[in-house]
C-alpha cells in the first residue's frame, strides 16, 4: 500500500520548494587566494569539513553541509550512550569559511564545529541523567524476564517523543542486556509489556514506566526520576500529533466492547524520510476493523482495509508495508484503528471502505460508544535530522498529492 497521510504531500509544496531552489542558487564564488575547503582550526571549536560533488551548486552545498554533519557526529558520538550522542548533536553549529563551490570541478565543501565548553559540561550534566536511566532499567528487570518495549510518548497527549524517546529506548535496552531480560516481539502473549512516558512540568521533564504483565490490565507503575527540561531539546513538550484528548483516548486507547487491542508500529515509532514500516495490529475476538491516517489537525484517511473487503479480523493481523514521506508541516501523523464487534454497527463512518478521505476532521464523534481504539503516532525525520545524518539518509523529497475520494456510504 502506497497511500494514506504520510505517503501523501501537496505537489504545489514540492514545485514551490523547487523553483525558490531555482530561484535562490548560490552564487559561485570565485576561485580564492586560500582554500575554502582546508581543514580549519578554531580556538575553543571542533570542527569536522564535509564535501559533495554535484552539476547544481545548491544540491552540492547542502550535500556537502550534510556530510560535514555526518563526520560531526561521527566524531562526537563514538563510545558515548545514545542519549548523550542526543545532547551533544544540538550543538552543531555553522562554522566558517562560508560553503564554497568550484564550478570548474563541480565540487563543494563546507564546516561546521562544536564549541568544546559543551563537550567539558556533558561529563557533569549528563552523568547524573545516565545513572538515573540505568536505575530504572534495573528497577524495569526486577519485574519480568520477557520484555516487550514500547516506543516513548508524552503522558499528556500520547504522541510520540522522537530522537530522544528512540535514544532513551536503546539505553534501555542496552541496560537490560546484563540483567538476563529478553526482548519479545509486540504479539507475544507471555511477554510483560514497558511504557516509557515524559511528562513536563515547568522546567523539569520527569520519566517514569508503566508495566502491563501478563492476563492483567492494570498497569503497574515504577519510580521514574527527573531532570532538567534544557538538557535536551524537546520543543514544547506535548509533541506534534493529534492529542489523545481530541481523539477520546486516555494512554493511546479506548477499551471498547471488545475489550483492549494492540498496535505495533515498530520499534521506536520514529523513521527517516524513506523508511518502511510494517504495522501489525491485534483485536482479541473477531471484530470489524477500520484504520485511520490522522494528521495533527485532524485530517484523516481511512488507510484500511483494501477495498472489496470487509475488516472482519480476529487476532494479530499484518497491515500493508508503507513508505513513509515527509509531511508538508513536518508534523506527526497518528495511526488510529477502530474495532467493533461483527454485529455491531460502525457510527458514523458505516459503511466505508477503500482509500478515502473521512468528510470530517477525525475526533471521539467519528467511531460509535462500543468501539474500541488503539492508536500510535510516527515520527518521520527529514534527512538532516541527527539520527538520520547518522544513516547516512538522502533526500527522498515530496511526493505529489493524488486524487483522494471523500469516504461515502454504499
Amino acid at each position: 500500500m502506497r497511500v494514506g497521510p504520510l505517503l501523501l504531500v501537496l505537489a504545489l509544496t514540492a514545485t514551490a520548494s523547487a523553483q525558490s531552489k531555482k530561484k535562490n542558487k548560490p552564487p559561485v564564488t570565485q576561485t580564492p587566494t586560500v582554500d575554502p575547503c582546508a581543514q580549519v582550526k578554531v580556538e575553543g571549536f571542533q570542527i569536522r569539513t564535509g564535501f559533495a560533488s554535484n552539476t547544481d551548486s545548491a544540491t552540492a552545498i547542502r550535500n556537502a553541509k550534510h556530510d560535514a554533519q555526518k563526520n560531526a557526529l561521527d566524531s562526537l558520538c563514538d563510545q558515548v550512550s545514545e542519549t548523550r550522542c542526543a545532547r551533544l548533536a544540538r550543538h552543531i553549529e555553522d562554522a566558517k569559511p562560508a560553503p564554497y563551490y568550484n564550478a570548474a570541478t563541480r565540487q563543494a565543501c563546507a564546516h561546521v564545529g562544536v564549541n568544546r565548553k559543551y563537550l567539558d559540561l556533558e561529563q557533569t550534566e549528563m552523568a547524573a541523567f545516565d545513572a538515573s536511566l540505568a536505575g530504572l532499567a534495573k528497577q524495569v528487570a526486577e519485574h519480568g524476564k520477557l520484555l516487550v518495549l514500547r516506543p516513548p510518548v508524552w503522558s499528556e497527549s500520547g504522541c510520540n517523543v522522537g530522537e530522544l524517546g528512540a535514544a532513551i529506548l536503546s539505553e534501555i535496552h542496552s541496560g537490560l542486556q546484563s540483567t538476563g531480560v529478553r526482548i519479545a516481539q509486540a504479539d507475544d502473549a507471555t511477554a510483560t509489556a514497558v511504557q516509557l512516558r515524559l511528562t513536563i512540568k515547568s522546567d523539569q521533564i520527569s520519566l517514569s514506566a508503566g508495566l502491563t504483565q501478563p492476563g492483567i490490565s492494570s498497569e503497574l507503575p515504577l519510580k521514574g526520576f527527573s531532570f532538567s527540561a534544557d538538557l535536551f531539546d524537546l520543543g514544547s513538550g506535548l509533541g506534534d500529533c493529534r492529542f489523545d484528548a481530541e481523539l477520546g483516548l486516555a494512554q493511546g486507547a479506548r477499551d471498547g466492547d471488545l475489550g483492549r487491542l494492540r498496535l505495533d508500529v515498530g520499534a521506536t515509532g520514529v523513521f527517516c524520510e524513506g523508511d518502511t514500516v510494517a504495522s501489525r495490529m491485534y483485536t482479541p475476538k473477531e471484530a470489524v476493523v477500520k484504520v485511520y491516517s490522522v494528521s495533527k489537525d485532524g485530517e484523516s484517511y481511512l488507510v484500511w482495509p483494501p477495498p472489496g473487503q470487509s475488516g472482519e479480523v480476529s487476532g494479530w493481523t499484518a497491515l500493508d508495508e508503507m513508505t513513509l514521506f515527509l509531511t508538508p508541516d513536518l508534523s506527526d501523523e497518528r495511526m488510529v484503528v477502530v474495532a467493533v464487534p461483527v454485529e455491531q454497527n460502525f457510527g458514523p463512518h458505516e459503511g466505508f471502505s477503500g482509500f478515502c478521505k473521512t468528510p470530517s476532521p477525525f475526533s471521539a464523534d467519528s467511531y460509535s460508544k462500543g468501539a474500541s481504539v488503539v492508536s500510535a503516532s510516527f515520527k518521520v525525520l527529514p534527512f538532516d535530522a541527527p539520527s538520520c545524518v547518522r544513516r547516512a539518509v538522502q533526500s527522498k523529497g515530496t511526493l505529489p498529492m493524488p486524487e483522494v475520494p471523500t469516504c461515502r456510504a454504499p
